[in-house]
């Protein structure tokens, strides 16, 4: 059986250098469930903004994360 595209070596090596999807970017949590579905990683940025990250994407999620803030800035 292979593993999870999300619990593969490959994942655990990106979350422990996570620095390397940009500068100042720290770990907050691997396979994080948000509600349209999880995320692979989820960091801090530099600026302290929240990222998400998909890689495996094919999805809505992108849209459906910034649609979601859009909806948050109104309220």
């Amino acid at each position: 059986m292979n593993p999870s595209p999300r619990t593969g070596s490959a994942w655990k090596a990106l979350a422990e250098h996570v620095e390397t999807l940009g500068a100042g970017h720290t770990l907050i949590r691997r396979e994080y469930m948000t509600a349209i579905g999880p995320v692979d990683l989820l960091c801090r940025d530099e600026t302290g903004a929240t990222v998400a990250f998909d890689a495996i994407g094919g999805g809505t999620l992108g849209g459906d994360l910034v649609q979601a803030m859009e909806q948050a800035a109104v309220r």
